[in-house]
């Protein structure tokens, strides 16, 4: 299957009547790949045993797994409370 992104846009003259047509065709083939690999990703970390922990380069949490959850006794929002390593 192949997924592609189609735009027309209509080109007006000084009088604003239509004199032609811009289109443009994109190939989403990559972006749709990109997002299926995200997805699994997503999957995994979701449902792994470890306890994974996603951080800035600062040490600021952006994200946790339930593992983490059971393993260090955060909460969910405890753990945003805190957002540090």
């Amino acid at each position: 299957m192949i997924s592609v992104s189609l735009s027309a846009s209509p080109i007006r003259d000084a009088h604003g009547t239509i004199v032609a047509m811009a289109k443009t065709a994109r190939n989403l083939y990559g972006a749709r790949l990109a997002y299926e690999s995200g997805q699994r990703m997503q999957t995994i970390v979701k449902h792994s045993k470890s306890a994974i922990i996603i951080s800035t380069i600062e040490g600021i949490i952006t994200s946790w797994n339930p593992a983490d959850e059971r393993l260090y006794g955060y909460s969910s929002q405890e753990r945003t409370a805190t957002r540090r390593c």
